[in-house]
């Protein structure tokens, strides 16, 4: 019983911190921590696209197993990449919003990837660089 009342605890007080999340003002965010959560916003809009693009890619594919495969090694890619690119600021602040605009960053550029090769597929092309 003990731990239903802690759930619910839990629970009421989470329910009460989503208005002031909500609230953040992207269009001219003062706090730190509103920058980072605008950041990881605009990396998961980033996010969103990309999958939107694999799904497509991948229904026009004959080489699905592949691109999975492909997709795997570059998100463990993209999240070294970006740990590396913020390793200097760990502890500290403005690391969420850095590592959010490194993640969106190459995610834009994942996305013009995989664009390339649905063009490639539509027009019945090699797509070699």
């Amino acid at each position: 019983m003990r731990r239903a009342a802690d759930l619910l605890w839990l629970a009421a007080a989470l329910l009460l911190s989503l208005p002031a999340v909500a609230q953040t003002d992207c269009r001219n965010p003062q706090a730190q921590n509103d920058m980072n959560q605008c950041a990881y916003r605009e990396y998961e809009k980033t996010d969103a696209e990309l999958n939107r693009l694999y799904k497509q890619l991948q229904d026009k594919t004959g080489n699905a197993p592949q691109l999975a495969a492909a997709e795997r090694a570059w998100i463990a890619y993209r999240d070294k990449e970006c740990d590396l690119e913020t390793a200097g600021e760990a502890g500290g602040s403005i690391r969420p919003l850095l590592q959010a605009t490194c993640l969106k960053a190459l995610t834009e550029r994942r996305s013009a990837d995989l664009r390339r090769l649905l063009k490639c597929q539509d027009d019945g092309a090699t797509c070699a660089y």
